[in-house]
């Protein structure tokens, strides 16, 4: 989240996670900085290789504080789906991981307040 002061003519930037994947393996939170000659810059805050094989979709519950990454196994038999809390900082840490059927691309947290939640998958 990014906060900008135009009375003053200036931006003030509180923190903010931004999480993605690469089929390398991991799973990144990063960070944005505010740097004097270059605006603002990306850091690695954190970096995670639990989330399986190909890592390709992320589905964060803010009610929660919990994020799924699906593993889309582009070269294993099977999927994954791994469960991580989100600390306040942002690292992830797992709680869970489970395999799916391979080739899992997207998810969506479905439920409500008086019902319980889940997570639907697309292949």
């Amino acid at each position: 989240m990014i906060a900008l002061a135009s009375t003053f003519g200036f931006a003030v930037a509180q923190q903010t996670n931004l999480y993605a994947s690469s089929y390398e393996g991991t799973v990144y939170n990063l960070g944005l900085k505010r740097n004097k000659t270059d605006g603002f810059v990306l850091l690695k805050k954190h970096q995670d290789k639990g989330c399986g094989p190909s890592p390709s979709w992320l589905t964060l519950d803010y009610e929660q504080e919990v994020m799924y990454c699906l593993g889309e196994g582009i070269e294993t038999k099977n999927g994954s789906i791994t469960t991580y809390g989100v600390s306040q900082n942002g690292k992830l840490v797992q709680s869970a991981k489970d395999d799916v059927l391979g080739g899992p691309v997207s998810s969506v947290v479905y439920g409500g307040k008086d019902r319980e939640k889940a997570v639907a998958i697309a292949h």
